[in-house]
């Protein structure tokens, strides 16, 4: 939260959940990290959006800018179980971070460890087995299918690493 009464940047291209969601926690940095429940934060509903990306929120228990003050850099977050369902090609980042990578024939590749967001794609970072890092763009060209039922990303060949 960048002020008081206000959220800023949070545009569609981050997605359906936040400019749908019927409520949404405002809790303190790095709460999720220490894995405090959601009693520690204040519940958020969205009193309106804009098309510029502001989101304006009223606070449970929060009557007052000072109040709201105190609030600035404050983390906005959905509840997982209020993420509306995905298209069938579609997936949340947070549950492709930790899927087993594997190469056509099954054989283990690594962990994806991060999603870096590209302009023009996303691109999946792998920790490989020698602990190395790879990254693979996540399109249909390099990746095959994702499994979440079984945990697993299957790539259309084996990664190719950059020399150095």
């Amino acid at each position: 939260m960048n002020g008081a009464f206000v959220a800023r940047g949070f545009t569609p291209s981050v997605g359906n959940s936040l400019w749908h969601a019927d409520r949404l926690w405002l809790c303190p940095p790095g709460s999720i990290a220490r894995t405090e429940g959601p009693e520690r934060w204040y519940p958020a509903k969205i009193a309106s959006r804009s098309g510029s990306g502001n989101l304006r929120l009223t606070l449970a228990e929060i009557n007052s800018r000072e109040q709201a003050r105190a609030l600035v850099h404050w983390e906005l977050w959905l509840l997982r179980e209020d993420f509306p369902p995905t298209d069938e090609d579609e997936f949340y980042m947070a549950d492709l971070v930790g899927l087993d990578v594997v190469d056509p024939e099954g054989r283990p590749v690594g962990r994806v460890s991060e999603i870096w967001e590209g302009i023009h794609h996303d691109n999946l970072v792998i920790l490989d087995l020698a602990g190395e890092e790879l990254q693979v763009p996540f399109v249909e060209a390099h990746v095959a299918d994702v499994n979440l039922a079984e945990s697993k990303v299957i790539l259309t060949g084996r990664p190719i690493r950059a020399s150095t």
